[in-house]
């Protein structure tokens, strides 16, 4: 059976649109609540997806600043998790969010850690240092750090046999 891996070049891409985003944006006050975008903290499982839809969907320029708002989609609605999830894996190269999932919880080596299958739940699958409240900034940064540690594994699995065989050994 051929193992089906997120293709590193894209996870560059998505990672770097999310960092640039974040960076143009410059401020603390994004929120993911109940699935929705708003004008608040970063608190919650989705908050990089939240991100990945801001970078990918919305004009940068014309975010709204309105504290008690939504932010909303090119429809008019408010973005929600299990769409940009799905984007988000479909653009690394997979079907969708539980896929993702089930390839990170699958492939500990290649992913960095054993706590994959919670990427979209918590922290910890980041390999993240206990913080008591983490910023926005730095729940992204360490979100940001994983995700291109993933995509030089996964060169590294690609280009060098003798890994994919002990890796494929050791699970």
């Amino acid at each position: 059976m051929t193992q089906t891996h997120p293709d590193p070049a894209r996870i560059d891409d998505a990672i770097q649109a999310i960092a640039v985003a974040a960076m143009r944006l410059n401020r603390p006050c994004l929120d993911m609540e109940a699935g929705a975008i708003y004008h608040r903290r970063l608190e919650t499982r989705a908050d990089f997806i939240g991100w990945w839809q801001l970078a990918t969907q919305a004009d940068l320029d014309d975010l709204i600043t309105d504290s008690d708002s939504i932010l909303l989609d090119s429809h008019g609605g408010p973005y929600r998790f299990h769409p940009g999830a799905d984007d988000f894996a479909d653009f690394v190269g997979l079907q969708d969010h539980r896929q993702l999932e089930d390839w990170a919880h699958a492939n500990p080596i290649l992913w960095g850690n054993p706590n994959g299958a919670w990427l979209f739940q918590d922290l910890a699958a980041y390999d993240a240092l206990p913080m008591a409240a983490p910023t926005e900034f730095e729940y992204l940064q360490q979100v940001v750090r994983h995700w291109l540690a993933v995509a030089q594994r996964l060169r590294a699995f690609h280009t060098d046999p003798r890994k994919q065989a002990a890796w494929a050994a050791n699970g």
